[in-house]
Parts: structure tokens; sequence; C-alpha cells
């Protein structure tokens, strides 16, 4: 079976829950990542793996490594940075992989800038919120409500960092002040009650999104760890969100997020043009990784009208820290918590067949906490 190889970091259980989606479907799985924590490198599925010091380095040695071939392995990427840089050289790349997060040149830089992906949904009836772009140093607008939430514009050169919820216009003139990207975008914090994400890929021109979860639980600053998994109905919004992605001409893995607000409305947040974390935990239903690399190897004209689908309702569960944000948050008890692990049918690091992450994990951040503590000292 054709090799893949997985472009990441070696701390991402993204990048960990791709190895095991792949791996449990057959493929030998070869890793390029930068080099941060062990505990993905411990993975079973892994058949081997190369560390680097920066993304450009994994990516020269990738074209290096793989020459121009009829034979192209599959490359799977879950990480905004990674899916950027291929799109760079895309016309590189496309001669030698099978890649999971293409579409036209340059196509995906496009559209990973939030306003194209506003822009987008709006012109196919979605509810979008306002949104200002703004950048490092820029006066505050007047006349905004409060609170507002920051992001950076293009995830995949913008810093994550920038995220934050600013509560006046004190706030937000400090947040652009400090900026640590260029630019960010502006817009209402939505008091949210639910998180409603759609899962799927596109092959030659076809797009399935057959899976959806909601989350009910979470953070006011981030997005939720443990959610329940359902097929996604086959409705109004089912059919926006294909025509969506085919018009971004895109071909690969995808992720589309909207948040439920307090008045029920359903609100258009961004599309992940990449693996998303959850996708491990939505292998109860179906591997849509391995499925995507299934279904580029077949003809146009033979790739099916509907796919198979496994259970219909399950959960997933993020545990290190939903058990964090959840428990030691104050959210639920530790009874209730447990009967919603063990009831769970995927976890994103603790696996039975491929312990040894689960393991280094727990082992590292025990590290970690101890090197911060020696520090605070000091």
């Amino acid at each position: 079976m054709t090799d893949v190889i997985i472009l990441g970091r070696s701390r991402s259980s993204t990048d960990l829950a791709l190895i095991r989606c792949m791996g449990n479907a057959g493929y030998g799985v070869v890793g390029y990542f930068i080099r941060e924590m062990k505990f993905v490198l411990k993975s079973r599925y892994l058949t081997k793996y190369f560390l680097f010091d920066s993304v450009k380095e994994a990516v020269d040695a990738l074209l290096r490594d793989y020459p121009v071939s009829e034979d192209r392995p599959f490359l799977m990427l879950g990480w905004d940075v990674a899916a950027y840089e291929i799109s760079l050289r895309q016309n590189e790349f496309e001669k030698r992989f099978v890649v999971s997060s293409l579409g036209k040149q340059n196509q995906v830089a496009f559209w990973m800038d939030k306003r194209n992906q506003m822009d987008l949904a709006k012109k196919h009836g979605l509810n979008v919120p306002w949104m200002k772009v703004l950048s490092k140093g820029d006066a505050v607008p007047e006349g905004m409500e409060y609170p507002v939430f920051t992001k950076g514009l293009v995830s995949a050169i913008d810093v994550k960092n920038d995220e934050a919820i600013s509560y006046c216009e004190e706030d937000l003139r400090k947040r652009l002040d400090n900026l640590k990207c260029d630019r960010c975008f502006v817009m209402p914090y939505i008091r949210k009650k639910k998180e409603i994400n759609f899962f799927g890929f596109a092959v030659k021109g076809r797009v399935y999104i057959d899976y959806r979860d909601c989350a009910d639980r979470f953070p006011k600053d981030a997005y939720g760890n443990y959610a329940t998994f359902s097929l996604a109905p086959h409705d109004e919004l089912h059919a926006r969100l294909v025509e969506m992605i085919k018009e971004m001409d895109y071909e690969g893995l995808f992720e589309i997020e909207f948040l439920l607000d307090q008045d029920e409305e359903m609100n258009f947040m961004e599309i992940n043009l990449r693996a998303d974390s959850f996708i491990w935990c939505l292998t109860a239903g179906q591997n849509q990784p391995a499925l995507w690399c299934r279904l580029m190897q077949l003809p146009e004209e033979q790739l099916p009208d509907k796919l198979d689908t496994g259970r219909k309702r399950f959960t997933g569960m993020v545990e290190e820290r939903d058990f964090r944000e959840a428990v030691l948050g104050g959210q639920i008890s530790v009874i209730k918590w447990l009967w919603q692990f063990l009831t769970a049918k995927r976890h994103q690091i603790v696996n039975l067949k491929d312990p040894l992450p689960a393991i280094w994990y727990v082992a590292e951040m025990l590290d970690r906490r101890k090197r911060i503590k020696a520090l605070q000292k000091r």
C-alpha cells in the first residue's frame, strides 16, 4: 500500500490523530516533524520519522527525499502553517505527492484569509458576524460594542497567541499595541450556547460532509474538548456548505466551524483547510483521512454518490485538556467526568492499542511542570 507522509509537529495531537487514522487503515506512515515534544513519535503506527528545526527545513527535505514520480505517496497536513508552506510551492509538490490540502495555485493562501471566507459565507446565505481588520498600533474604532474577540487574520502566518477577548476600549487598545502579528480581525464576542463543527473532504469535485460534532461544555475563551458526534442532516445548510467548498475549488480534508449563540442563531466562524484535531475521534463513525486517500485513487466516474457511515451518534474527548478545564475548572464533578471518559468511543491521547504516546505525554507534561517550578524558585 502507498505510504502516507505527515508534515507536522512532534507535539501536536492532530498529527497523532492522523498517524492513528492512517495506521489503522493499513498505511505505512512516515513523519516529517518540527522538533518539539516526543510523545507523538512513540506511536506504533509510525514507521519512521525525521525531525527538523523549522517548517522550511522540513519542506526542503521532502522535495529532496521524494523525486518526481508517477507513483506519488500521500502527504497529509493537520497544521495551517504546513498547508500554507506547501501551497507556496504547490507545483513542485503536486509532481511528487498527492496532497490533502490543495486547490488551484495559491488558492489555499487566499482562502486562509478570514475576510475571503466571510465574504464567501455571506454569498451563500450564512449568518456572519461583523468583522473589522486592524493592524498593530491602529486607533480603536469608535462606536464598537464590547466585549469583542481578536484573532490573527491569516492563521498560517499570524500568531495564535493574539486570540483574546477585550471587554472594553482600553483592553482593545492594549491588545492592538502589543500584537505579535501584523494584522488581526476584530469581531463581536459571541456568548455561545454550543459549538457545532462539520467534518468533510473533497475529491475531484465531489464534496462529502457526513458528520458533525456538538460541544456544549467549554471555557469562555477556547473551544470545548468533549463533543457528541452525529450524522450531519442533509438539509439546506448542508447544501450551502457543499456549494461553498465546490466554489473554493478545494481538494482535501476540511472542517467548518459554527457557534450557536444564546438566541439559537448559527454563526459562521471559519473553514479549516486541513485535518482537525478531532479527526481520530470521528473514526468511530468514519475514517475520513483514509477514505480520502482511497477515493483519490479512483477515476472520477467511479466516485460514489454516498459513503458508508458507522455509528450514528457517539462521543469523543481530548481527555487531558477536558479534565483540566471541566473538572479542575469546576464545571462538572470528577464522577461525571469519569463516566464520560469511560463511555467515550474515542480519546485523543489514550489508546489501548497504541499506549506509548499517552505514557510519554504524561511523563513530558510532568517534566515540564517540574522545570517551570524550578525556574520560578530562582
